[in-house]
């Protein structure tokens, strides 16, 4: 033991003096040592400014017994911690038990041998010592854990109050461009309106970034993967990106090799997020040439045929999925090709100023990439371009799905326009005059009475004055809104407080509550998940507010004729001939299928209409409009299954006629459209 100050102090307490001198002589030269020849008094030592280190304690003593003495200081906050160690001549079992029952941490049996008592006592100071150095850390951990969970509560906060300033204006300029794009039949005012739709969704996908960096880093992304075709999310970024690449006059290709199939096993929204990234990076930092996206597999697999209506005889092995995202532009120098995959990290300061962005993009790519079991890598060379592959392992089929038939499929939902609602009154409460207009412009052609409130304090005066009027007659009919439509974050009471009060109310807790949420923390949705009937995050279109309105007021579906569904064929041609001209390149291989394939199927089941076969005609149908990125073909595919699943013969019958009709279309489109390279 190093005696350097003699740090530590030993109190020995025993009723005989000749033990006291004989430990005293071991110790003293190496420790500070103080003395009781009592129980009692040795309880004052321990209880003054300067307590003992360690303390020798005899087990016999008049008055209070060593145990006791022991039992209270372990009692004891302050003194709890010192070790003591017993000395005594009662060597038997029964004692020594009795002793380390009592808090004692160690045994000094008389007659007392120097090396036996030097050892024991250095080695009880050494654990204590550990122990307050141990409990020191653990102060100090704890109080920084502390500090990280206020910082963590005050990101949380930031996030939350900036998800929701973000998306309630981002809400109104999708929500309206949407209600526009219905409205005008001119081509270039759509244009406008799709770039602005395009534009609001860049910037709700930037907040979704930091969002979802703070999800990745705390753990909580959850990875959710369906059934999904990559042919058509390649359309989807082509359409997305299509302004900026006419704007750069940049060239954008894509080529998809055989070995994928058309549908894989995959988080969809988190795919798309990485080409966003990927793909949104490539145009930022190319300013001629091309950008191109490659899709292939790595399996010994042979390619995967479309989804068929027919039982798997085989399950094809997983794939390794290879995205590889090229482009021609000023490329990557060798020292930051891993810090751009750092947060907040660009390449310089002139490049940050030149090209913008917050350099999250490929961070959390990467991080995704992780979270669906995969890797993203880069090669660049500067002034030549860059290539990032992200390579996915272990990724299903579709084909490797248990077979369903038709007749078991889950039901496909109605498109918002096969509604009609009967007559209901609707309470609307948000504090933002254009969020209520843009509700009612939802809802405009249901025939719902439209309550309006600013705050949760005015709903339920609006809510209490109705109750009165039910008091006052009894026999009146209730004149409740039979729907309340409620913002989160508002002045006075805000959604969920309102819903409290609601959900705490006899009388009003059977009303439909949904909240309309900017939030996107998911503590925030669970808590209104686990209340409410029904929670609708911003922004959010029509559809999907009709969808959550038909889970609790009454409606029936919306007649259908042919005339509705040549309506339905010239908008899907005009949006095809403006929106994806890349497109038409695929015609002639579209045209063959159909009318090679399809349309031969079509006459042989025009007169029968067995259920069955008009199921695998529409999902064929169907599947060949998501491979070329038709939407009429898919929306015709959808809207046949959607009548077979409600046993709708007339509908179904009238739709199933107009097949010819979207050939005939899609032979115009061709007709008129030139292809890019001039043909």
């Amino acid at each position: 033991m190093n005696n350097d100050g003699k740090q530590y102090t030993v109190l020995i307490v025993d009723d005989m003096s000749i033990n006291i001198q004989i430990l005293s002589g071991f110790l003293k030269t190496d420790y500070h040592i103080k003395v009781a020849s009592t129980g009692k008094k040795a309880l004052e030592v321990v209880a003054s400014p300067n307590p003992p280190d360690l303390i020798l304690l005899d087990v016999v003593m008049p008055e209070v017994n060593g145990f006791e003495i022991c039992r209270r200081l372990k009692n004891d906050e302050k003194t709890k911690e010192i070790p003591v160690i017993f000395i005594t001549v009662l060597a038997d079992v029964e004692n020594k038990v009795k002793g380390f029952t009592a808090g004692g941490a160690d045994y000094v049996t008389k007659p007392f041998q120097r090396e036996e008592v030097l050892a024991r006592v250095q080695t009880h100071l050494k654990i204590k010592e550990q122990n307050s150095r141990l409990q020191q850390q653990a102060a100090e951990l704890n109080h920084a854990r502390n500090i990280a969970e206020q910082a963590n509560k005050a990101k949380s906060e930031f996030l939350a109050n900036v998800s929701h300033e973000i998306r309630t204006p981002m809400n109104a300029i999708l929500g309206f461009s949407e209600i526009l794009l219905k409205e005008t039949e001119n081509p270039v005012h759509r244009h406008r309106l799709q770039n602005i739709r395009s534009a609001g969704k860049v910037l709700t996908a930037l907040i979704d970034d930091i969002l979802d960096l703070s999800k990745v880093e705390a753990g909580k992304l959850e990875i959710c993967s369906e059934p999904m075709n990559f042919r058509d999310i390649l359309n989807e970024i082509n359409q997305l990106f299509s302004h900026k690449f006419r704007e750069k006059g940049l060239y954008f290709k894509t080529s998809v090799s055989e070995d994928i199939p058309d549908m894989l096993i995959l988080d969809e929204l988190r795919i798309r997020q990485i080409l966003i990234n990927l793909v949104g990076n490539a145009i930022k930092f190319t300013h001629r040439g091309y950008v191109e996206v490659r899709v292939r597999g790595q399996r010994s697999e042979v390619r995967g045929q479309s989804p068929r209506l027919e039982p798997r005889t085989s399950n094809p092995e997983p794939l390794t999925l290879i995205i590889e995202v090229r482009d021609t532009g000023i490329g990557i120098p060798d020292d930051y090709r891993e810090k751009i995959f750092e947060s907040f990290c660009q390449q310089n300061g002139q490049i940050s100023r030149q090209y913008g962005g917050t350099g999250l993009g490929l961070t959390i790519t990467r991080k995704l990439a992780e979270l669906m079991n995969g890797e993203v890598s880069v090669e660049s060379e500067v002034g030549k371009g860059s290539m990032f592959k992200v390579a996915l392992h272990g990724v299903e089929t579709v084909s490797s799905l248990s077979y369903t038939s038709p007749a078991e499929r889950t039901p496909l939902p109605q498109e918002e326009t096969d509604v009609e609602f009967e007559p209901a009154s609707v309470l609307l409460v948000d504090d933002v005059a254009s969020n209520r207009e843009l509700l009612k412009a939802y809802l405009e052609d249901a025939p719902f009475s439209i309550i309006e409130a600013e705050n949760g304090d005015e709903a339920l005066a609006v809510l209490g004055a109705r109750l009165s009027e039910v008091s006052e007659d009894l026999q009146k009919p209730a004149c409740l809104p039979d729907m309340i439509l409620t913002d989160m974050k508002m002045p006075g009471k805000d959604g969920y407080e309102l819903a409290v009060i609601i959900k705490n109310n006899d009388k009003l807790k059977q009303i439909p509550v949904i909240v309309l949420s900017a939030s996107a923390m998911k503590e925030t949705e669970d808590k209104l998940k686990g209340l409410c009937e029904g929670y609708i995050r911003k922004p959010f279109g029509k559809p999907e507010l009709i969808a959550e309105l038909k889970k609790y007021l009454p409606h029936r579906a919306k007649k259908y004729s042919p005339k509705d569904t040549e309506k339905d064929i010239a908008a899907e041609t005009a949006y095809i001939k403006e929106c994806c001209p890349e497109m038409t390149a695929r015609l002639p291989e579209l045209i063959h299928a159909l009318e090679d394939e399809l349309a031969p199927k079509w006459e042989e089941i025009r007169e029968t209409l067995i259920f069955d076969e008009l199921g695998d005609f529409a999902e064929q149908v169907k599947a060949q409009g998501m491979k070329y990125g038709c939407q009429m073909l898919r929306h015709w595919g959808e809207k046949m299954l959607s009548h077979i699943q409600t046993f709708n013969l007339e509908e179904l019958s009238g739709t199933f006629q107009t097949f010819p009709n979207l050939i005939a279309e899609i032979r115009k489109i061709k007709a008129v459209q030139p292809l890019p390279d001039g043909k």
